[in-house]
């Protein structure tokens, strides 16, 4: 149940530290994944799909898995169900990037349904141009504005400016599942670059589109570690988010523990990496996101 005027909602291709969608009320609505001929309705927590049994069906596939928008139903079920509380205004439906899904149209199309006097709808949908534990980023800065009692233009525009400001990176085994699910975009290029089993790609999402940011055959810890050195002194917001698969847990917690000796005051979430991101990214992979510049030079590659 939502206790604010302004509530908050997202989709489960958002990676969000569960602790705080539960304070912040933010609700999300399930994305299908489709695993050959199965398909799941993922929530954020993936309770529909353990992550163990969606390894290995992954690993088993004939075909390449696939995620699909949410039926209009699940998006008019939430906004009614949301919009009948007695103290709820207004909802604010943060999105992936209309550039890697049509998703943000489709909400676009239902929300139009929800208008109030004057014209004036009580939905409003935003793209937030990034996806993963980038838009969980995002999410998190229009709730906390949320709980806070702000006006929804207030909260839009807030999120307008650091959407420009948002980084996301993600150190990934295999550029496999994201060529063949067609969100690759330019990144396409570093399959070309990759020359040995032991090479493994970073890829940056940055305003809707995915960037390749370069190869690697060293540690993800140390290109981790010079990555934080360089963004800890320049961080818009004082907030960082980690993301990890099965089996990089212990990286993701060093990661952790190395970022809260470098700045005690920093907030960092480490969170388990969505299934619904998964199915694109593959089953090995790691992000970080913060908001504030970003160099290929300061990793050194």
């Amino acid at each position: 149940m939502c206790h604010q005027k302004v509530c908050i909602v997202t989709d489960a291709s958002a990676n969000i530290p569960k602790e705080l969608k539960k304070s912040y009320n933010i609700t999300v609505i399930p994305v299908p994944v489709f695993l050959g001929m199965e398909v799941f309705k993922i929530h954020d927590e993936n309770h529909k799909l353990p992550p163990n049994k969606f390894y290995k069906k992954l690993s088993d596939l004939d075909e390449p898995p696939a995620t699909s928008q949410p039926p209009s139903g699940d998006f008019i079920k939430t906004y009614k169900q949301l919009l009948t509380q007695k103290q709820v205004k207004n909802l604010i439906s943060i999105h992936l990037s209309e550039k890697l899904s049509g998703l943000y149209y489709h909400a676009l199309r239902i929300s139009k349904m929800f208008g109030g006097k004057l014209g004036i709808k009580k939905v409003k949908i935003f793209d937030s141009s990034t996806v993963g534990i980038g838009l969980g980023n995002l999410i998190i800065e229009a709730a906390q504005m949320a709980e806070k009692g702000r006006y929804p233009w207030r909260i839009i525009h807030r999120c307008r400016k650091l959407r420009k400001k948002v980084n996301c990176l993600y150190f990934m085994d295999s550029l496999n599942f994201l060529t063949q699910t067609g969100r690759i975009g330019s990144a396409v290029s570093l399959g070309k670059t990759i020359k040995k089993e032991n090479e493994k790609a970073i890829i940056r999402i940055n305003r809707g589109i995915v960037h390749p940011v370069g190869v690697i055959n060293s540690s993800w810890e140390g290109i981790l570690k010079k990555l934080i050195d360089e963004i800890s002194n320049q961080l818009i917001r004082k907030r960082i988010l980690l993301s990890y698969t099965l089996g990089k847990e212990k990286l993701g917690k060093r990661i952790y523990n190395y970022i809260k000796e470098k700045d005690p005051k920093l907030t960092v979430h480490l969170i388990k990496s969505n299934v619904a991101i998964n199915t694109h990214l593959g089953s090995k992979c790691f992000g970080i996101s913060w908001f504030g510049k970003f160099k290929e030079s300061w990793l050194d590659l």
